[in-house]
């Protein structure tokens, strides 16, 4: 393989294409943006629950009915698994029936 030569740049002036702008706009400095972070929403008194993930082994058809269900009802696979554990009598309350990253 040949040695490929590294072509000089030119130098490239601010001058003629808003030189005085982007000189100005160096010297100020950044800018404060807000930030792209959301934060958990919490309504008046309610107290934030703790969110645990854990890993959890079952066998791979179990899985996909999961997958199958979380794609049918446009819901996390997590939600979707607390649906049915409510159903079955464990006291899960509907507020944690959503999509916890919604919050």
């Amino acid at each position: 393989m040949a040695n490929a030569r590294k072509r000089a740049l030119p130098d490239v002036k601010p001058e003629g294409r808003g030189g005085a702008e982007i000189k100005k706009l160096l010297e100020e400095g950044a800018k404060e943006y807000p930030s792209l972070k959301t934060e958990a929403k919490k309504e008046e008194g309610a107290k934030a629950k703790k969110r645990v993930t854990k890993s959890l082994s079952m066998p791979e058809y179990v899985w996909e009915m999961i997958f199958e269900a979380s794609y049918q009802e446009r819901e996390p696979q997590g939600v979707v698994v607390m649906k049915a554990l409510k159903k079955n009598g464990f006291a899960i309350e509907e507020a944690d029936l959503v999509d916890g990253r919604k919050n």
